[in-house]
Parts: C-alpha cells; structure tokens; sequence
C-alpha cells in the first residue's frame, strides 16, 4: 500500500517513443510539489524570476493581439496589483511585506521598466520595428535567469 503524505503532491508522467534504432523506449518523469494550506507561504516561497517571466510573456503576448504598449504594461500591473491585494489580506502583519515579496515588485518594476515592454509610441523606421520584434522574440524563448541578467 502507497504512503500518502499530506506535505507534498506527487505527479508521473510516461513517455513511450520510439528511438532513432527503432528500439521502444519509456521515459518517465516524477515530481514532488509542496503544498500547503497557507497563502502566506505560497507567497514567501515565490519564484520570483519564473513569475516575473511569466509576466512578461504574457504581456507579450497580448502585444500580439493588441499592438498597444500600455495594454501590455496593464497586464503586468494588474497581476502585481491582485498578488500585492491577496498577500496583504491574508498577511499576519498588516502593511509589511515579506522581503521575497519585496525582491517581487522590484523585479516587476524592472520588468516595466525594461527595453522589450517599452516601446516608443511612435514607431520609426522599418529597422527600429525589427530590432523590438527581435528583442521580443528572444524573450519569449530563453529562460527566466537569462533575461533577468
């Protein structure tokens, strides 16, 4: 009989594939996620680069669908904004910020601060549009430390 363990929350996954020889080959993959019924701690252990990432490519994104610079940068405050709201509420210590949830919003606010979410609202030159979509399409692909550098 399984151990089941209240602090964690395991998942597998199997892959059958076949190789380049031919062989049939089973590629499993096994995590286990912490859980917790604190808001708080959900918070305090943040990834605060994933997150940020995250953000940014979602703000991206919708740049895609709506060439509006100040969209994009709705996305991202609008999300700070919530996790800033929900952290507060649910914090023993009314009006003090956790110092991961502190590193969050500076990392935020560089994030709109940062060359790929500003945009000039005047677009010159055909070369100045590909250099914004080139730097775009680089920070949807590398990962979030490379961009956080």
């Amino acid at each position: 009989m399984a151990r089941i363990s209240k602090r964690f929350c395991f998942v597998q996954s199997a892959l059958l594939y076949s190789s380049s020889d031919g062989q049939r080959r089973i590629r499993c993959h096994n995590v286990a996620i912490p859980i917790t019924n604190s808001v708080n701690e959900s918070y305090e252990f943040l990834d605060i680069s994933s997150t940020t990432h995250l953000l940014m490519r979602k703000a991206l994104s919708r740049f895609d669908i709506t060439p509006n610079v100040e969209q994009s940068k709705l996305v991202i405050e609008s999300a700070v904004m919530n996790m800033a709201r929900a952290y507060y509420r649910s914090s023993p210590n009314k009006g003090e910020f956790s110092e991961n949830m502190q590193y969050f919003f500076m990392y935020a606010l560089g994030a709109l601060k940062s060359q790929i979410i500003n945009i000039p609202q005047v677009m010159q030159p055909s070369s100045t549009v590909d250099i914004y979509n080139y730097q775009r399409f680089i920070a949807m692909q590398v990962s979030p430390e490379e961009l956080m550098q």
